[in-house]
């Protein structure tokens, strides 16, 4: 939804003003999702520390997880000069970064050469020198394509050989079948399409774990936006098309694209879209596609807006066999009155972002609705992980990166219950600032803890039952400011790692603006 390259956003409505006889139309652009909300604003407390304790019951697994809780959107066009330099093969720049990055799951989006639809994919295949100049949005120039499916998949699987995708499909499209053939065809028996794949040195068919059936289709503009009677039709053409490829295919259908809005927008229950959507596709579909931004809203807000959905799914499909796909998520970049949005955009990758990315990661890692997630995004927006440095020419990565990396360092397999006691600790309050993840790992556990507070640090007290665990790493991010960034120039956000072991361990010291990531050993 978010989207500085990549995908066109249809606005919230401008309040009437109780002058205006009617209200005024609803603005478009990038950056005016939030236009006549009142924002969160940032965490707060006046102690220097702050007790709180933390019960954790190892023996009670709530969910499994997995590295799909790290996901990545990305797509060919913004990754065409980070992956390849304006050539064709991969620079050695982006080969020494590309083992830091969370390329576990990778939502693709295709180009749109600068239309609001119509993703022409074919266009990024097949010989070099015969591909056309791309431009992803309306307002970018054109640009050599040279990221296209076969480069930019086998760049990531260079750094991951287990990188998985979820593709997104242009449901106005009619090329779904062909579409289908190309990434998942066996490349034998004369097929065409996957044939073409080959060509390009890419006989294996692409790991396509998930087909994600178009993006905001609704929340484009007038001009292009779907009903969602049109929405579902086309639905069920693309599924039957890529099913007669891909027999055992999993879809994800899209909810309301800004919930908190719809209603001001269309004038309609913003329930009435999935709710549609569930009576005509929920037996073909495995996952509901939202956008959350927070803060923006909070999570607690945008819990409660999943709440609602999680009741449909079980009184319209009589189970909960659906969950949510997160296919975008990341800080709103709030900007303070009577400034440009772009003044804010350093806020979704400086230490605001990685903190509130964290308690969002967290808190979605506690529900068991919530299947994989997919940030937004590698590159574009103010959004991103990396970027090449206008003045320097190289590329510079954002605090993001590290955040990402003490995930895929502490995570375990499953989410353990794990139970708050203190002040900002409830996530169903909107001034919750400390959330854990706990998580069995081997013979003992990874836990996340964030703290938002800028100011103060949380004194935590652990109680594990009758266990006992020694911590043996702690690895936390952290940095001085609240207005701290990465930069091309500077790097402000500090990830360090300590391997000094503390037996028995029953309290721990989280530093303010900070997440920490504790391995923990059971005795």
């Amino acid at each position: 939804m978010r989207v500085l390259g990549l995908s066109a956003v249809l606005l919230l409505a401008l309040h009437a003003l109780a002058a205006e006889p009617t209200p005024p139309a609803p603005r478009f652009g990038a950056g005016t999702e939030y236009d006549g909300i009142t924002v969160d604003t940032a965490p707060s407390a006046s102690a220097a520390h702050l007790p709180a304790a933390l019960a954790i019951d190892a023996r009670t697994l709530l969910r499994p997880i997995a590295s799909d809780h790290l996901g990545i959107c990305t797509s060919g066009r913004e990754c065409d000069d980070h992956f390849m330099g304006g050539g064709t093969t991969l620079t050695p720049e982006i080969q020494a970064l590309l083992p830091r990055l969370p390329l576990h799951l990778l939502r693709i989006i295709p180009y749109a050469d600068g239309s609001i639809h119509g993703a022409t994919w074919t266009k990024g295949i097949g010989p070099m020198a015969e591909r056309p100049p791309m431009r992803f949005n309306q307002w970018e120039k054109l640009a050599p394509n040279t990221a296209g499916p076969v480069e930019l998949v086998g760049a990531c699987e260079q750094a991951n050989p287990a990188t998985r995708l979820v593709w997104v499909v242009d449901v106005r499209a009619d090329d779904h079948e062909a579409l289908a053939r190309y990434l998942t065809g066996p490349a034998t028996g004369g097929e065409v399409w996957a044939g073409k794949r080959a060509a390009a040195g890419r006989p294996a068919p692409f790991p396509v774990v998930l087909w994600e059936l178009g993006n905001e289709v609704e929340w484009v503009g007038p001009k292009h936006a779907l009903s969602v009677e049109d929405y579902i039709a086309r639905c069920k053409v693309a599924i039957a098309a890529i099913r007669r490829v891909q027999p055992d295919a999993r879809f994800a259908s899209h909810m309301a694209t800004a919930p908190w809005a719809w209603e001001g927008r269309f004038k309609k229950d913003w329930r009435s879209w999935h709710r549609a959507v569930l009576k005509e596709l929920h037996q073909d579909i495995d996952y509901l596609a939202f956008h959350p931004y927070y803060y923006g809203y909070p999570t607690s807000v945008v819990e409660s807006y999943m709440d609602q959905v999680q009741a449909d799914i079980r009184s319209i499909t009589g189970a909960e066999r659906i969950r949510f796909y997160i296919s975008e998520h990341g800080l709103w970049p709030n900007a303070a009155e009577g400034q440009k949005w772009e003044t804010s955009w350093w806020q979704t990758h400086g230490i605001p972002g990685c903190l509130a990315t964290a308690q969002f990661l967290n808190r979605m890692g506690n529900r068991a609705d919530v299947g994989p997630m997919t940030y937004h995004n590698l590159s574009a927006g103010p959004w991103g992980l990396l970027y090449r440095g206008k003045e320097t020419g190289r590329i510079w990565t954002t605090g993001m990166v590290d955040l990402f990396a003490l995930y895929g360092r502490v995570l375990g397999d499953q989410v353990v219950q794990a139970t708050w006691s203190g002040e900002q600790t409830d996530p169903r309050k909107a001034d919750c600032s400390l959330t854990v993840l706990a998580t069995r790992r081997g013979d003992g556990l990874g836990l996340v803890l964030a703290n938002r507070l800028p100011k103060t640090s949380r004194l935590v007290s652990f109680s594990f039952g009758s266990e006992t665990y020694d911590l043996v790493e702690a690895t936390t991010l952290t940095a001085a400011s609240p207005q701290a960034r990465n930069t091309q120039h500077e790097a402000q956000i500090t990830q360090t790692t300590d391997t000094t072991p503390r037996p028995a361990i029953t309290t721990y010291e989280v530093p303010p603006l900070a997440v920490v990531g504790l391995k923990l050993k059971r005795r």
